[in-house]
C-alpha cells in the first residue's frame, strides 16, 4: 500500500468531511475489512489476526479490567511535566511489563495494542452519543443497563467533556508508526489545543495534498506538540525528537 503524504488524527473514525476527502484516517490493524480512507502502516508489530484477537479480548473484559486499563491511560496522559517513554512505561505495567525503557519492539507492540483500545472507546462513544441523541429526541434518558456495561462506562468515564477521548495518548502512540516526513492533520480538540504550542501559518507550498485556501501548517517536534518542556533522552527519543508538520483545516 502506498504511504499517504498526511494522515488525519486522532479520530480513527472521524465524520465526513468532503474537504479532507484526499486524507487517510489511521487504521489500527485488525482484520475487520479496512475503508479505502485508511491507511494499515507496514510497521505494525502485531499480523491482523493477532490484532483482531486482542480487540476481541477487550469485549470480554469485566468492569474492573476495563477500570484498570483505563486508570493506566489516565496515568499516562501526555502533560508537560512527564516525559520521555515513562508515559508507556506505566501503561506497561498493566500489559505485565515492568518498564519499557530500551525495549522499543516492546514499545511498538503496546503502541498498536493501544491504538486498538482507543478505537474501540471511539467506537463506544459514537454508539453512546447516538444513543444519547435518540433519547433526547424522545425525551427519555439513557438505559441505566448500557453504562452498567464495562466498556461502555470505560469509555464514558475516560472521556473529557463533551464526550470526547483526550487526544494526547492517541497521537503518541500513533506517532510509532508515522513518519516524520508524513503530516498530520489535527481534528476535534487537537486542533484547538496545538495552537497553544505550536505556531501555525499559511503552508508555503501545496504539498501534503492540499487543496484550497483554508487550511494552516506548523513545524515542530512531538514533544513539543505533546506540551513538553523538553527533547525526548531515552529510546523515545526515535519519535519524539524529530520535526514533524503539524496541519489544521480552518474551512475555505
Amino acid at each position: 500500500m502506498e504511504t499517504p503524504a498526511c494522515i488525519r488524527l486522532p479520530y480513527m473514525r472521524p465524520a465526513m468531511n468532503p474537504a479532507l476527502a484526499g486524507f487517510r484516517t489511521l487504521w489500527p490493524g485488525h482484520a475487520d475489512p479496512m475503508p479505502e480512507t485508511a491507511w494499515r502502516p507496514a510497521n505494525y508489530p502485531l499480523k491482523p489476526a493477532a490484532a483482531a484477537s486482542f480487540l476481541q479480548s477487550l469485549e470480554l473484559m469485566g468492569c474492573d479490567e476495563l477500570d484498570a486499563m483505563r486508570n493506566a491511560w489516565s496515568a499516562s496522559q501526555f502533560s508537560a511535566f512527564v516525559n520521555d517513554s515513562e508515559e508507556l512505561a506505566s501503561i506497561g505495567m498493566f500489559a505485565g511489563r515492568p518498564s519499557l525503557h530500551g525495549a522499543f519492539e516492546a514499545a511498538l507492540e503496546l503502541a498498536q495494542q493501544l491504538l486498538l483500545w482507543s478505537w474501540r472507546q471511539e467506537q463506544i462513544l459514537g454508539e453512546l452519543k447516538e444513543l444519547e441523541r435518540e433519547c433526547l429526541l424522545k425525551e427519555q434518558a439513557i438505559p441505566e443497563n448500557f453504562l452498567e456495561a464495562g466498556a461502555a462506562r470505560g469509555a464514558a468515564e475516560a472521556a473529557s467533556p463533551g464526550m470526547e477521548l483526550s487526544w494526547r495518548p492517541v497521537v503518541a502512540n500513533a506517532a510509532f508508526f508515522i513518519s516524520p516526513a508524513q503530516a498530520i492533520l489535527a481534528e476535534g480538540r487537537m486542533a484547538e489545543e496545538l495552537p497553544e504550542f505550536l505556531e501555525f501559518k499559511k503552508p508555503d507550498s501545496g504539498g501534503f495534498g492540499l487543496k484550497g485556501g483554508g487550511f494552516l501548517e506548523a513545524r515542530g517536534p512531538l514533544w513539543q506538540a505533546l506540551g513538553h518542556s523538553g527533547p525526548a533522552r531515552t529510546e523515545a527519543a526515535k519519535i519524539y525528537n524529530p520535526e514533524r508538520v503539524w496541519l489544521v483545516w480552518r474551512g475555505e
